[in-house]
């Protein structure tokens, strides 16, 4: 092959290994791609990431996965509509008053029947959760009445108001709502109530993540959580067995739990061979003196006097539990040469005692003639 054939080569061969791979996926319209596909890098050709639909957005039709082939990406299928909360609940003596529908983002407005007036939240908001806020009509006579308050709104810990409530002290009925600082994630209802007790409802909490966890041992993570860089409480990683080791016993899954990982179960133990193969006219060389062989324990074969070693003498126990190609012992090409002479010099021995005991049988047999004749 010249110079300028195996230039072609080598360029076609750089062109195919560029064309096989897909650059990261653009979905359309309201498509993202799933949390996993996003922190992933590389796409070689043949494989699938998967799609969802935004906030505030639900399937409508297609499938939810694409796939890389021939350096390009299938069609995709999936198409996403607005989430539709529909009407509000039913509330005694509510009205509402609905401008723009029910989708995703939508703003509507509660009012009360003659007689009531309203308590709580001045308008609601279809989000993906549902509708925010809360409020009730009460009788106007009420009014009249002592109010219950709950005193100043709750801090919470890395937490910030997200409502637009702004008294300083909140009465029976009066909801507030928090959100969590970056970083944090939101554990319980986000929603908090002043209710008839003078108590407010169930706070939530907003938990710490996690730092990337090192596991212990022979355990590695796995390429999804080695991508992943962001463990908010309440997510699970997945571990897995490192090179030359198989699963002992364990669950292979940690969660992240108020900023700490649970205890890691996964255990795992060197991969073994079983005993060093015997080769035929071999000696073991190595200084080793173990009877069963580990993952990457080498042993060392020579061939006996005679014999040439064909192939690597170092065998090794490998990642799936066989050994490496074993060498052969070949006898060497003068000894097959004499083995070969010696051979056929037995082999004219024979042939010259099988004429020797041919003549014998003959000249006895002319001496017992002559006798019978005398």
């Amino acid at each position: 092959m010249n110079f300028w054939m195996f230039l072609l080569l080598l360029l076609a061969f750089v062109t195919k290994g560029n064309t096989d791979k897909c650059l990261k996926p653009v979905p359309k319209g309201n498509v993202v791609l799933t949390n996993t596909a996003l922190l992933q890098n590389n796409f070689p050709d043949g494989s699938t990431v998967s799609l969802e639909c935004a906030v505030g957005y639900v399937v409508d039709q297609g499938s939810n996965n694409i796939t890389c082939v021939n350096g390009e990406w299938s069609d995709q299928e999936l198409t996403c509509k607005k989430k539709d909360c529909g009407p509000p609940s039913p509330t005694p003596h509510m009205k509402f008053h609905i401008p723009n529908g029910t989708l995703f983002g939508a703003h509507i407005r509660p009012y009360c029947e003659r007689g009531y007036y309203l308590r709580g939240s001045s308008y609601k908001q279809c989000l993906a959760t549902g509708w925010t806020g809360r409020s009730i009509c009460l009788c106007t006579s009420k009014q009249l009445q002592p109010m219950v308050t709950c005193g100043n709104p709750p801090e919470i810990p890395n937490s910030v108001v997200d409502s637009h409530q702004t008294k300083v002290i909140i009465e029976f009925e009066d909801v507030i709502d928090y959100r969590c600082k970056e970083g944090y994630t939101l554990v319980g209802n986000r929603s908090v109530v002043c209710q008839e007790n003078g108590k407010y409802s169930s706070l939530p909490q907003c938990k710490d993540k996690c730092l990337k966890p090192v596991p212990k041992g022979n355990v590695v993570l796995t390429n999804t959580a080695l991508l992943q860089n962001n463990f908010p409480d309440g997510s699970t990683v997945s571990l897995e067995c490192a090179v030359g080791y198989v699963v002992d016993q364990g669950s292979n899954n940690i969660t992240c739990v108020n900023a700490e990982w649970s205890d890691q179960e996964l255990t795992c133990k060197m991969v073994t061979c079983g005993n060093p193969p015997e080769i035929p006219h071999s000696v073991i060389d190595s200084n080793h003196t173990k009877l069963i062989m580990e993952f990457e324990d080498v042993t060392e074969y020579r061939c006996k006097e005679g014999y040439t070693l064909v192939g690597n003498g170092s065998v090794v126990c490998q990642e799936n539990g066989k050994y490496s190609s074993l060498p052969q012992c070949k006898a060497d090409q003068l000894i097959s040469r004499v083995a070969a002479s010696v051979h056929l010099t037995s082999f004219s021995i024979s042939r010259v005692a099988a004429s020797v005991h041919l003549t014998s049988c003959i000249m006895l047999s002319q001496f017992l003639k002559r006798q019978d004749r005398v």
